[in-house]
This record gives structure tokens, sequence and C-alpha cells, in this order.
């Protein structure tokens, strides 16, 4: 068997190393093209955390607020219960005082009838 070599004619290199020298560029284009890609995904990814950073904070200061609201609202609610059963407590009192001296008028009344009887 003989090999069969043949050298390639000057413009045949030339076109070869032509050739390879457009994938090249094209080989390099696609990996600019794609590292140009990650970094805008990157971007765009970051700026989604921000975002979603800023609705948490948010959301986490209105519950907050909300719960400062409703600490207020029943602290005055707690108040006004309280003073409520004070001034029941109070009406209480001095109803049973009233009672108090009715029963003890009534006592004196009942000895001071005895008394004038015998």
């Amino acid at each position: 068997m003989t090999t069969v070599r043949r050298t390639l004619t000057h413009a045949e290199q030339e076109r070869m190393r032509q050739q390879t020298r457009r994938r090249e560029e094209v080989r390099e284009d696609t990996l600019k093209t794609l590292g140009k890609e990650k970094l805008l995904e990157a971007t765009m990814m970051s700026a989604d955390r921000v975002e979603d950073k800023r609705f948490i904070r948010r959301m986490q200061q209105e519950h907050k607020e909300r719960e400062m609201e409703e600490s207020i609202v029943k602290a005055e609610r707690d108040r006004i219960i309280k003073q409520t059963q004070l001034e029941q407590e109070e009406r209480m009192a001095r109803e049973l005082e009233r009672i108090k001296l009715d029963k003890m008028r009534d006592e004196k009344m009942r000895q001071q009838i005895r008394e004038t009887r015998y």
C-alpha cells in the first residue's frame, strides 16, 4: 500500500488558517455572549433578591406596626375594664355600707322599742 502524501498549496493552507481563525472568533464571540448572559442573569437574580428583601422588610414592618396597634388597643381595653370594675366595686361597697347602716338603724329602733315596752 502506498500512501499518497499530498502537499497543500499556499492558497489551501491560507484558506485553512482563515477557517480556523473564523472558528476561533466564533468560539470567542460565543464565550463572550455566554459571559454577558451569565452576568446579566446574575445581576437580575441579585436585583430579585434585593426586591425580595425589601418586600420581606416591608412585611415585617407592617406586622410590627399591627402588633403595636393591637397592643395599644388591648391596653386601652384593659384600662377601661379595670376602671369599670373599680367603679362597680365602689358602688357595691357603698351599697353594702348603706345596707349595714340600714340594719344598724333597724336594730337600734328595735332596741329602743324593746326598751320603751318594758
